[in-house]
């Protein structure tokens, strides 16, 4: 039965909310020209790509106006260390320009390639997908979608839109948040173990993509990473984003025979991205081994952190 009508009570009830329409505006009217503002604001923007990827990234060059057969940007993936192509362009994708991201990644034997545009048509997305399927594990090609919306006169907002990407590929990286990552293989299903198994670790240290964790210590600018591979374990010195690894050498050199002395490791020799790396052999894949791997992750990690921390420490004091 239906309630009479109740005029009191009709205007207690409050306004519902206004809303506007979202609008999409041409990439060209926001950035006019492509290698001097919109590869300019990419490089400067490099998070914000690195969020929709799933890839922690490091600029390393960007395309100087004029210079021939450089990618827009050279990356470098803080998860391994290995080389990151990124094409973009402000109209849509192209054949030239499919062919120009593989003479980009051949020239720096690039692992992972990034196309971004506005839009892809058919044909190129089946390129980046049969691309994938034929290339992986070797390489990775991802194919961007890039618009700009706002609501109103509202700030402008980029939206990045992943419409390919590789088959074993992280589906989300979030270092701002600190939210949790949900990862797929027996990479993520380590990880959970190993937080369950050693609590303390999620508050000292965060994920960096798929296989790694990041733990800051002392002197300042130098991180632990701990990372794992289908057969090892490892422990290892690197510096935080933005801070290159001659730096952290650098920074290290005072202590360089005491950390020998102490951990047995050695500045010398890096591996990519890696110094002063220590490796467990063992069988990752395999969950029988992972108590023994984390356990061991979590000892070495807190063995550099302590040591790092009181030669730091003492060469302050001096």
């Amino acid at each position: 039965m239906d309630r009479p009508f109740d005029e009191d009570r009709m205007n207690t009830i409050p306004s519902l909310p206004e809303f506007a329409e979202l609008e999409s505006l041409p990439v060209r009217r926001v950035w006019a020209h492509e290698p001097q503002i919109f590869t300019r604001w990419l490089a400067q923007n490099l998070d914000r790509l690195a969020d929709t990827l799933g890839i922690p990234l490091t600029l390393l060059k960007a395309k100087a106006i004029g210079e021939r057969r450089i990618a827009d940007l050279l990356a470098r993936d803080e998860r391994d260390g290995s080389i990151v192509v990124i094409e973009n362009q402000l109209e849509a994708a192209d054949d030239a320009h499919l062919g120009q991201i593989l003479t980009y990644a051949a020239g720096v034997d690039a692992r992972t390639v990034v196309w971004v545009a506005p839009r892809f048509q058919a044909p190129h997305l089946a390129a980046i997908r049969w691309l994938n399927a034929k290339a992986q594990p070797a390489v990775g090609f991802y194919a961007i979608e890039i618009r700009v919306v706002r609501i109103g006169l509202s700030a402008l907002a980029p939206v990045f839109t992943v419409l390919d990407r590789p088959k074993n590929s992280a589906s989300a990286w979030r270092p701002k948040t600190g939210a949790p990552i949900p990862f797929g293989g027996f990479a993520g299903a380590f990880w959970a173990t190993h937080l369950q198994r050693h609590p303390e670790e999620a508050k000292w240290s965060r994920q960096v993509g798929e296989r790694c964790r990041w733990r800051a210590t002392k002197p300042a600018g130098v991180v632990i990473g701990q990372l794992v591979e289908e057969n090892a374990a490892c422990v290892f010195l690197r510096g935080r984003y933005g801070v290159t690894l001659e730096a952290v050498v650098a920074v290290l050199a005072p202590f360089a025979d005491k950390l020998a002395g102490r951990l047995g490791v050695s500045l010398r020799g890096a591996h990519r991205a890696m110094l002063a790396e220590k490796t467990l052999p063992i069988d990752i894949t395999n969950p029988s081994k992972w108590p023994e791997t984390s356990d061991w992750l979590r000892n070495h990690a807190q063995e550099y952190d302590t040591t790092l921390r009181e030669l730091a420490n003492q060469g302050a004091r001096r």
